[in-house]
């Protein structure tokens, strides 16, 4: 199977607990590790702007809520919208993008499923889930495009620099939580000052419009939110049409 054929159809390929026919999981798990270097690359200085899929995956491990109740999922709403999250995933997608690792079609995807999720986890006034389960549900709402190109490129062969499609003009991180789910006494610092982005000229993704701030998680909050496996969060961005193929193989489970 050609690498433009088989990031064309990501949703059939998940979709699939048993592999293709003749399915070649070398060539697969080359690929993978080609995501890996060029798109999670370790920065190696601090000050070093973090590539946005690694960030993605960072934050939204952070923002996992411990638990269901009302105070856990506010928690985690303020933890994912008021920071960089949702600035940088589109960011994420688009350096899958430049590396030929997801087709226009694929891109249109997953901006309209992000879109969507967005809305239902940001915009309610007492969430009632978490973004995994918001964006499962979208992925299974919003239709696969019929137009748009179908077989990708690399532009920029084995380079890690993310300026080719990225620039933090502000801090990276979670997001402020604030109100009733930081009124208690124990605390967790979370460092979130507020985000905004460029694009650069190669990579043109828009972001949503979210504020942010040194955010402080205290007491019954600070266990809203909580560090777990960012295995899921990765999957997201459009992985998961090769992870679940080969995870779902061996019996792993993801959400």
């Amino acid at each position: 199977m050609s690498l433009g054929l088989l990031f064309a159809a990501p949703l059939a390929l998940a979709a699939s607990a048993t592999p293709p026919s003749g399915y070649d999981f070398k060539s697969l798990a080359s690929i993978l590790d080609y995501e890996d270097q060029v798109c999670h690359p370790v920065t190696e200085h601090a000050s070093d702007t973090v590539p946005p899929c690694l960030e993605i995956v960072t934050i939204e491990t952070m923002c996992t809520p411990n638990g269901t109740t009302p105070l856990d999922l506010k928690a985690h709403q303020d933890c994912m919208c008021r920071g960089s999250f949702f600035d940088e995933w589109p960011f994420c997608l688009q350096c899958l993008f430049l590396h030929g690792l997801r087709s226009q079609r694929d891109v249109a995807y997953y901006k309209s499923v992000l879109a969507t999720a967005s809305r239902a986890l940001c915009s309610a006034p007492a969430p009632t889930a978490e973004f995994a389960g918001i964006f499962g549900s979208a992925q299974a709402a919003v239709p696969y495009p019929t137009t748009g190109a179908t077989v990708s490129s690399d532009a920029a062969p084995s380079s890690t620099a993310v300026s080719l499609y990225f620039t933090a003009t502000r801090g990276q991180g979670p997001g402020q939580i604030t109100g009733d789910a930081a009124s208690a006494t124990a605390s967790v610092l979370f460092t979130a000052p507020k985000v905004s982005f460029t694009p650069s000229a190669s990579g043109t993704a828009p972001g949503v419009d979210v504020g942010g701030g040194p955010a402080v998680a205290s007491g019954s909050a600070a266990s809203g939110t909580g560090a777990k496996t960012g295995v899921a969060a990765r999957e997201r961005v459009g992985a998961n049409s090769l992870g679940l193929v080969v995870l779902g193989v061996v019996g792993a489970v993801l959400v």
